[in-house]
């Protein structure tokens, strides 16, 4: 939290799982989120942060269709959005 505002991190990712935890790790040891947000298809890949587990993205349209409307998950006043 800061300034009394909270802070998320959301990450969506169904290709390059290597990658994007490797940027989740990175922002992880570098600051404090008041919430992780992970989607993929994978639950497996992600240690012990929770998952919400997506079909794989094949198209931008996909990729938009959930960052605007299944993020409702977000309960935080502003996100970092990892883009995959």
């Amino acid at each position: 939290m800061i300034n009394g505002k909270t802070i998320a991190i959301a990450i969506e990712d169904t290709l390059q799982h290597s990658l994007a935890a490797n940027a989740l790790s990175n922002s992880l040891s570098g600051f404090n989120f008041d919430q992780v947000l992970i989607y993929s298809d994978l639950k497996d890949k992600w240690g012990n942060q929770d998952v919400i587990q997506i079909k794989p993205i094949k198209k931008i349209s996909e990729y938009n269709d959930l960052i605007i409307h299944q993020s409702i998950d977000l309960h935080c006043d502003y996100v970092l959005i990892s883009p995959p």
